[in-house]
């Protein structure tokens, strides 16, 4: 006793609490969020490429479909054309009429007799045999025959990328097949027909 007051206890000064350690998720936020970010990036360019990769094909597809449709219109044209010189087999006839449409686009043009065997074409397949030689649409036809597809042909001491169309010639008012006739579209760009398939 202390002036006749009791003593107290002097009371331990309290430590200052330590702060609990940070998670992991806040402490590694920052890499995280770059993780985030690359991935968001990477989704963006993948669904961006695609995108692109679906408008390309559309567009190859349609401009194919236009080639094809235009080659289809030129068989016709040069079926028409040459109809009659084709029943009664005025070769000379048929051969200038061909020459005459043949340009950097239109390659080749072959006409084959009812038993499928080269009749005429233009001079400048003369000597590629593999390209007149045979008609793609033997056998059973009918007048909505058609055969179309792309190939690649040696001409003009190069390859080149054709479409090619075929459709039968049949003899009118009748269901027997006159011939066929068979051309060659550029596909080169660099020509303007556009074309990949």
């Amino acid at each position: 006793l202390v002036s006749g007051y009791p003593i107290q206890q002097g009371r331990d000064l309290q430590q200052p609490r330590s702060k609990p350690a940070a998670s992991g998720f806040c402490s590694g936020g920052g890499g995280l969020a770059s993780r985030f970010t690359i991935w968001i990036t990477v989704l963006i360019f993948v669904l961006v490429g695609a995108l692109l990769f679906v408008i390309e094909q559309r567009e190859v597809a349609r401009v194919y479909d236009e080639l094809q449709n235009r080659g289809l219109l030129i068989a016709r044209n040069m079926a028409s054309l040459n109809y009659r010189l084709l029943i009664t087999y005025d070769i000379d006839v048929i051969q200038d009429n061909i020459q005459n449409q043949i340009n950097d686009k239109l390659l080749y043009v072959v006409f084959y007799d009812p038993f499928s065997t080269a009749l005429v074409y233009n001079r400048e397949i003369a000597d590629r045999k593999e390209i007149y030689s045979t008609s793609r649409l033997q056998g059973e036809v009918r007048p909505d025959s058609v055969y179309s597809q792309t190939r690649d042909v040696f001409l003009a001491r190069k390859i080149q990328k054709v479409l090619e169309v075929e459709i039968p010639i049949f003899v009118r008012e009748s269901q027997d097949t006159g011939g066929e006739v068979k051309l060659g579209l550029s596909l080169d760009r660099k020509r303007g027909v556009c074309g990949k398939r």
